[in-house]
């Protein structure tokens, strides 16, 4: 069996307890499955990289220092680890992102085959359709700048699509996908998840199949994946990758997980 690269992203974005996390429930939940462990630094300070290193001495890790000093978000770093792991296969994971079950790599390797696209959560969320929901903080030009930027750029609801926290794809596969783009800010960001050109939709077009796993060992296709109970829905006890907003989910109160769970998967806001 070919190792699998895990690649965590560590960012001078985010507090170093973000690692901690990480490491802690990387090595209570292990693997299970033959891999290597990639932490990408990029944009720490001197300090707090320092502090970061002291971290993880005594873990079997590579560091791969992304040099780039440019902000453009994961997306870069995620390229130049590919291109540093060619004809790798990568489970890749973000700041806020840690493993939540034992054996978790081996589960997701079992329904791993040649033309498909793995990841552990989906939505089914517009941003575009979102959009015609005014936040608190929004001005009226933001507002109608807001509607107007999506419309162009991201299906209306129903826009099912992989949640890109805790996803699988081949280094070669996302240097095709991501060759012409440069992500220099956070609504860019959001297209590379959810957008017209989207990574789901990149594959969809290359008649990929597109599957959610969820702890039980279980894979959903896009238009089943709500019954994976990863993401928004009921109590949302399978998820396997636990991210940020997975945990701010479960914080909710049982009025307002409604109202999530309508936004991801029963219509947009708007």
């Amino acid at each position: 069996m070919k190792k699998i690269t895990i690649g965590y992203l560590s960012s001078g974005y985010v507090k170093t307890s973000c690692l901690k996390n990480f490491l802690y429930n990387f090595k209570k939940y292990q693997p299970g499955y033959p891999h290597e462990l990639v932490i990408c630094f990029k944009n720490l300070s001197k300090l707090e990289k320092k502090k970061r290193l002291k971290l993880i001495k005594d873990v079997k890790i590579e560091i791969f220092n992304d040099k780039d000093n440019s902000n453009d978000h994961e997306w870069g770093t995620l390229k130049r680890l590919c291109k540093l792991k060619k004809n790798k296969s990568i489970f890749w994971m973000n700041d806020h992102a840690y493993p939540q079950k034992k054996n978790w790599l081996k589960i997701i390797m079992k329904h791993y085959k040649k033309n498909r696209f793995l990841g552990t959560s989906g939505s089914c969320s517009s941003h575009y359709s979102n959009s015609f929901y005014r936040q608190e903080k929004e001005n009226i030009f933001q507002f109608f700048f807001k509607i107007i930027y999506f419309f162009f750029t991201v299906p209306k609801f129903p826009n099912c699509h992989v949640r890109t926290n805790g996803f699988l794809i081949k280094s070669i596969e996302f240097l095709e996908f991501i060759e012409n783009k440069f992500i220099n800010s956070k609504l860019k960001s959001f297209l590379i998840e959810s957008g017209y050109n989207s990574l789901t939709n990149f594959f969809l077009k290359k008649k990929y199949k597109v599957f959610i796993i969820n702890n039980n060992g279980k894979k959903f296709s896009l238009n089943k994946m709500r019954n994976s109970n990863t993401f928004a829905h009921g109590d949302q006890k399978n998820f396997l990758i636990s991210d940020n907003h997975i945990r701010k989910y479960l914080k909710l109160s049982n009025k307002d997980k409604l109202i999530k769970s309508k936004q991801v998967w029963s219509r947009g806001l708007g």
